[in-house]
């Protein structure tokens, strides 16, 4: 899979591999971190964030279903990916061991 994405855009496995990044910005009231709203977004935002789509759908797409379900509620490329290694590989903790 890591070829494949490479293959289509070396782009899409930065994404999966680093996140999306730089698509939230910190609230000046209470300094927590907060998705950034449309007008916020950078042409560089909006690149990552379209990346971050196009992988995420090629994962969806790659998967069958009992897989997808078990990563149906991730937000990002990095933690779809993220959750099937460990459903395949199992926790860092017991790669550890």
């Amino acid at each position: 899979m890591i070829i494949f994405l490479q293959l289509i855009d070396i782009e899409l496995w930065f994404i999966v591999n680093e996140g999306p990044y730089g698509a939230s910005i910190e609230d000046e009231n209470t300094h927590r971190s907060r998705p950034k709203i449309r007008n916020e977004l950078t042409t560089e935002n909006r690149t990552h964030l379209t990346l971050n789509a196009k992988v995420m759908n090629v994962l969806f797409s790659a998967l069958v279903s009992n897989k997808s379900i078990r990563v149906k509620g991730c937000k990002s490329a990095k933690e779809i990916w993220d959750k099937l290694r460990e459903i395949h590989e199992g926790s860092e903790n017991v790669r550890e061991q």
